[in-house]
């Protein structure tokens, strides 16, 4: 076997067996989880989202960790522009890209066995691989593999039935009352002079608070209206003659967002726990 071949077999043992999340191992398996898709019809911008959950997989991964896995595939995506494996202008379209707003939010496991997949098991896992790693000296690699295919049984304090009843009740958007919004908005812009720039939520806040004078603003709204009528002001200030916008995503979640944890008051056990918002609205195309 030539050194080559050696290579290749261990980032073929490598990508087929790392932990990518949500009860996901190998690329394969969460090219199906995330997308619905074979490994060889993902995007680019659908491949940087799974490269950046290698790092940490339980606080990167795109469900529960979206917000953080979006900064860690920008930062992969420069680097790949930097060590020329894609162009600049195939970064800058991987980033207009809406992919979060296409992953799949809901757990092939957890509809197999019928049982809640929540916080707590994502918490549950994050604190076995770390002591496997930390007081046994395992690889990552190593952790995950045991913890997934090695046989272990774990017993927890959670009750699969009170959880069940749990995520229902705080998904269920009949049980919140609320009268604000806040926004989550992502612009792209290519200007006049071949320069593209990136806008958030903060810009608009910004504007908002020093163009418009709102000082007191906090990002919270009264209506939908009201946030497009600030994001119309905001654009028609921003966009100059010849610019072009190569992306625009904007997502509106009604507040409050709330938590819950079920605790048995005589043993401290946590039987049960979860988060949510009220409500979000489908993000714009």
């Amino acid at each position: 076997m030539s050194k080559e071949d050696t290579k290749k077999r261990i980032i073929t043992d490598y990508l087929n067996t790392i932990n990518l999340g949500n009860n996901t191992l190998g690329v394969k398996v969460a090219a199906k989880r995330y997308f619905n898709k074979d490994v060889s019809d993902l995007t680019l911008s659908e491949c940087t989202v799974l490269a950046s959950i290698t790092k940490n997989p339980s606080r990167l991964n795109p469900i529960s960790g979206r917000e953080d896995n979006a900064e860690r595939r920008e930062i992969v995506l420069r680097y790949m522009v930097e060590q020329e494996y894609i162009t600049k202008e195939q970064q800058e379209e991987a980033l207009a890209d809406n992919v979060y707003d296409r992953i799949q939010n809901v757990d092939t496991t957890t509809k197999a066995t019928s049982t809640p997949y929540s916080y707590f098991t994502d918490e549950l896992i994050e604190q076995v691989l770390t002591d496997l790693m930390e007081k046994l000296d395992y690889t990552e690699n190593q952790a995950s593999n045991l913890l997934y295919s090695g046989g272990l049984q774990i017993h927890t304090t959670q009750d699969p039935n009170l959880q069940a009843i749990v995520d229902e009740e705080i998904n269920n958007p009949d049980n919140y009352t609320a009268a604000k919004y806040s926004v989550e908005y992502r612009l792209s812009v290519t200007h006049a002079d071949g320069e593209t720039e990136h806008f958030s939520e903060e810009n608009l806040k910004s504007f908002r608070k020093t163009t418009l004078g709102d000082s007191s603003f906090e990002g919270l709204y009264g209506s939908e209206e009201a946030v497009q009528q600030d994001i119309d002001q905001y654009k028609a200030w921003l966009l100059k003659e010849g610019d072009e916008i190569i992306g625009e995503r904007t997502n509106l979640t009604l507040q409050p967002q709330a938590s819950f944890v079920l605790m048995d008051q005589h043993t401290g056990e946590v039987k049960a726990s979860a988060a949510a918002v009220a409500r979000k609205k489908p993000a714009s195309p």
